[in-house]
């Protein structure tokens, strides 16, 4: 289900292809930035992949094939799993916790991290 029609599902299509064509979380979240920042226009995927490091053909045949359907359903499924009282948007979960206020994701993120030292955004 997209609330927004069907130019945000091809969106979100393209948004898991390029997570799952991501060399890392970082290059992935610079990729969500620069598309969300267009917001979602399909001609800024090309140039938002290139710009994160991630191979943007692989992208775009991801997104207009069987795997771009698998992985938006499996988004989908991982959706549905919270239960049907959220069908909407925003959603946000660190390590499978509801944040509630989006202005608190920071702190959510950093109470979740268990590296040896908190990031520098932590402090």
């Amino acid at each position: 289900m997209c609330q927004h029609g069907e130019e945000e599902c091809v969106a979100n299509i393209v948004e898991a292809c390029a997570g799952a064509h991501a060399n890392s979380q970082k290059d992935f979240v610079q990729f969500l930035y620069c598309f969300e920042k267009n917001e979602g226009d399909l001609s800024s995927a090309r140039t938002c992949a290139e710009n994160a490091n991630i191979d943007a053909k692989a992208v775009e045949t991801c997104a207009k094939g069987e795997e771009g359907l698998a992985l938006d359903m499996k988004n989908a499924e991982a959706t549905a799993n919270f239960g049907s009282s959220r069908l909407g948007t925003p959603w946000i979960v660190v390590n499978g916790q509801h944040v509630d206020d989006p202005s608190k994701l920071l702190q959510a993120i950093c109470d979740a991290y268990e590296g040896a030292s908190k990031p520098s955004g932590c402090q």
